[in-house]
């Protein structure tokens, strides 16, 4: 397929690729142009005319050039060349050629449409054998899948999949539900928690689950050192009674032990196992089963043995192709009989708690240590202008992580003259200034739009997208910080890990002074009946917006859009479904 990728190349470089044309080149320009020796151009060039792709004239003595003759249009090839790369499953690859910024525009819509078409709810016939396979695209890098480490959304939910706890939170009733374990108490002094296990459930390596590998699991976190071990410090042992009965010992009282013990780091692992290269060898509970673990490719079997019933797909594929057009996390029936997707999808709306904000690397020396400047941040950020210049966004003003706040917060706006004149007010000297932040095409559009406000008043913001921020050197990098937090459905928990995770925005940009006083704030926060969380949160809020610390932007409203044959799709708090409960309805025919 090289000498293809070659010959595809070569047309695009030139200003008429017409079938039949005739072309004056050089083999030192061709060597340049395809990245190679001119000795590999010689045998590119002999490959090319076998296939019957090319005519080569070489040009004889000095001052004569050689000629190519295309004898295949470039429509042609590149199609053929797509598709195979499309049946190996090399959609990263094929998602590359349509950022080509040669590649005709009318190209581009038709192979896009072809890419798109992998993607959804596929029958494969395999002999007598019929499965249901989805096809996912995630359109950034694989991140963790430990559950000691993880810390992105779209990660947790996969080991979601492929994992289950002991306890589940259920946010209709704000109360726990079994799942590893059918039952569990405290003593009198919610200081130490009994847990008691199912029988019989297998882990995808064929062993039976017992205590031990609850313990291991949580050892794993303590021998780790992972940054969600801040829920477990005060756990003083961990005894074991018997295969199926489990307690944990804590150091002090603790009724709101059961949030720590439902979190996804304590997702059961089994001991007789190792998990390395970040969770690519994962081996769970769960509906499903990683049977493939790549930097771009995944692939989830449907687990028989599951204890609470086999999903209703038989296979997930989860592709990691940088791709602009799926905006929406789409749910489409592949329609092989059909030539073209439906044209009425359905659709659910679903509201994010929590919202995208800008935040200061306080670990860095730098002009975002001084509080005028932050507040010039803040001043140029006019929420209600932005969201309507970034209007195909969907965006809301963000005046909180909630919502609903937000909706009631009626915060001043100021002009750029104002803004200008409190910049004067500060040490600031021209300096360009580096805004990490997520690339995604929302992101983008809104940090562009800062930049070009920052701009208009003499403030220089270097845009620095990425992919990831799992690099600890790319978080030191950055002056400024766009990130988004989604809080779980445990709401209260959610805050709790957000300010406490040493993997968070938050612990990794605040100074140590600035976290000490934050963790004053939090140690009321557990100890609070639930409804009354809310004066703790508006505490910390407080101590965190009048600083500038922390300045939110907007609030996302999310979407999906779906085959109306897909039934039991319920977006969680992220937005992602329980791919166990996913089902296609069939089209029935109708007898007369």
């Amino acid at each position: 397929m090289k000498h293809q990728e070659h010959y595809i190349t070569i047309l695009l470089s030139l200003d008429d690729p017409a079938i039949h044309s005739t072309h004056t080149l050089t083999i030192e320009h061709l060597a340049s142009l395809l990245h190679c020796t001119t000795r590999n151009v010689k045998w590119i060039i002999r490959k090319l005319q076998e296939e019957g792709h090319i005519h080569w004239q070489s040009g004889r003595g000095r001052g004569h050039h050689s000629t190519l003759t295309i004898l295949h249009s470039l429509e042609h090839v590149l199609s053929l060349y797509f598709e195979q790369l499309l049946t190996q499953g090399k959609l990263q690859e094929a998602a590359q050629w349509l950022q080509h910024p040669q590649l005709p525009h009318t190209y581009v819509q038709r192979l896009q449409y072809r890419l798109e078409q992998q993607f959804g709810l596929h029958i494969e016939h395999h002999g007598s054998q019929t499965l249901d396979v989805l096809r996912i695209n995630q359109s950034r890098i694989l991140e963790s899948l430990d559950p000691a480490f993880v810390f992105t959304a779209f990660e947790s939910h996969l080991i979601g999949q492929m994992c289950n706890l002991l306890i589940a939170y259920q946010a209709e009733s704000q109360t726990f539900v079994p799942q590893l374990a059918h039952y569990w108490e405290s003593d009198n002094t919610d200081q130490c928690w009994t847990f008691y296990l199912r029988k019989g459930v297998r882990f995808h390596h064929g062993r039976t689950l017992t205590a031990q590998d609850v313990k291991y699991t949580w050892e794993r976190l303590r021998d780790l050192d992972s940054p969600a071990f801040w829920q477990f410090t005060h756990v003083e042992s961990v005894v074991i009674h018997n295969d199926y009965t489990i307690s944990f010992v804590l150091q002090r009282s603790d009724p709101f032990f059961l949030n720590y013990i439902s979190s996804l780091c304590m997702s059961i692992l089994p001991h007789d196992h190792d998990m390395a290269d970040k969770g690519r060898q994962l081996v769970g509970t769960g509906a499903f089963r990683l049977t493939t673990a790549s930097e771009d490719h995944i692939i989830l079997d449907a687990f028989d043995s599951y204890f609470e019933g086999r999903s209703l797909l038989d296979r997930v594929d989860i592709y990691f192709v940088t791709a602009d057009y799926q905006a929406d996390r789409r749910y489409q029936l592949f329609r092989q009989n059909k030539a073209t997707d439906y044209t009425d999808p359905a659709q659910v709306n679903y509201k994010v708690i929590g919202c995208n904000f800008i935040m200061f690397n306080f670990c860095k020396e730098g002009i975002q240590h001084d509080f005028t400047f932050r507040q010039v941040i803040h001043m140029l950020l006019d929420r209600p202008l932005l969201t309507e210049q970034c209007s195909d966004y969907w965006l809301k003003p963000a005046y909180s992580l909630f919502p609903w706040k937000s909706k009631q917060t009626h915060a001043p706006t100021y002009s750029l003259e104002q803004a200008r004149e409190y910049l004067q007010q500060t040490d600031y000297q021209g300096q360009p200034l580096n805004l990490n932040y997520l690339n995604r095409a929302e992101n983008h559009a809104v940090c562009l739009w800062l930049q070009d406000r920052a701009r208009s008043i003499g403030l220089i913001i270097n845009l620095c997208p990425r992919d990831s921020f799992a690099s600890q050197a790319v978080m030191q990098e950055a002056d400024l910080f766009m990130g988004q937090e989604m809080l779980e459905e445990n709401i209260v928990w959610g805050l709790l890990n957000f300010f406490s995770n040493r993997s968070t925005y938050v612990r990794q940009l605040l100074n140590p002074a600035q976290l000490k006083e934050l963790d004053q704030l939090l140690v009321p926060f557990v100890a609070a009946p639930l409804p009354d969380y809310s004066k703790h949160v508006e505490k910390i809020e407080q101590f965190l917006h009048t600083s500038f610390l922390f300045i939110p932007v907007y609030h996302s409203n999310q979407k999906l859009l779906f085959d109306p044959s897909f039934q039991g799709l319920y977006p969680d708090a992220f937005g992602w479904i329980d791919l166990s409960k996913l089902w296609i309805k069939p089209t029935l025919s109708q007898k007369d």
